[in-house]
C-alpha cells in the first residue's frame, strides 16, 4: 500500500469516464458516466436510502457487504486498485482504528501514513493488500458512521467505481456490460 499524488489520478479518471462530483458538506465523490454504466445498489435491509436513477437494488446483510466488495475484488482478477476517500482521510482511520488495533499490516500502515492523515491522496493498492484493505472495509461498515467516512475504489484496468458509505450503502457502476455480467451473481450469492 503506497499512497501517490492525487495527480496521478487524472489519467485513471480520463482513461475511465470518470467524473468528480462538485464539492458537498466536505466531501467530494466521483461518478461513472458513459451511456453502457450499469449500477447496482446493495444496501442494508434497514437502510432507508434511494437509489440512482436506473440503479438495480439488492439487499445483503450489513454484516455482509465487505464481502461483496472482496468479491469484485477476486472476481474481476484486479491486479491494482486505487482508494479515494470521499474527505480527509483522518475521517475513516480515527473511526476504524479501534477495530483494526490487532491487525499488524494495518497498525505497520497506519504508521507510516500519519503525514497523509489531512490529505485525500489515493491510496494504490497490490493484491499482497487486499485482505488489509478488506478489513479496512469491514471496519467501515461496523464502525463509521459520517458520510466523510466514505471510500471510493476505483482501477486503472475497467471503468468500475465502487462507493462504500457507512450506514450500510454500497454503490457498484460497472462501465460496460461485460463488467455488469461478471459481477451478476455477485450480489445474489450472499
Amino acid at each position: 500500500m503506497e499512497f501517490v499524488e492525487a495527480s496521478e489520478l487524472t489519467g485513471i479518471l480520463e482513461d475511465n469516464d470518470l467524473e468528480v462530483l462538485p464539492p458537498e458538506n466536505d466531501c467530494v465523490f466521483l461518478r461513472l458516466t458513459g451511456d453502457e454504466v450499469v449500477r447496482h445498489h446493495v444496501a442494508a435491509p434497514d437502510v432507508d436510502v434511494d437509489p440512482p436513477d436506473g440503479a438495480t437494488t439488492h439487499s445483503v446483510p450489513r454484516e455482509k457487504l465487505h464481502e461483496i466488495f472482496e468479491g469484485i475484488l477476486h472476481r474481476l482478477h484486479l491486479d491494482q486498485v486505487v482508494l479515494v476517500p470521499v474527505a480527509q482521510w483522518s475521517h475513516l482511520f480515527d473511526a476504524i482504528a479501534f477495530s483494526l488495533a490487532e491487525n499488524e499490516d494495518w497498525q505497520e500502515f497506519d504508521a507510516a501514513a500519519t503525514v497523509e492523515r489531512n490529505s485525500r491522496d489515493p491510496l494504490l493498492i497490490l493484491p499482497p493488500d487486499y485482505p488489509t484493505i478488506v478489513e479496512v472495509v469491514k471496519a467501515l461498515y461496523g464502525d463509521c458512521e459520517e458520510r466523510t467516512q466514505s471510500l471510493m475504489m476505483l482501477t486503472p484496468a475497467m471503468p468500475l467505481l465502487v462507493t462504500m458509505t457507512p450506514g450500510g450503502t454500497l454503490q457498484v457502476d460497472c462501465g460496460t456490460p461485460v463488467i455488469a455480467d461478471e459481477l451478476s451473481d455477485l450480489f445474489e450469492t450472499l
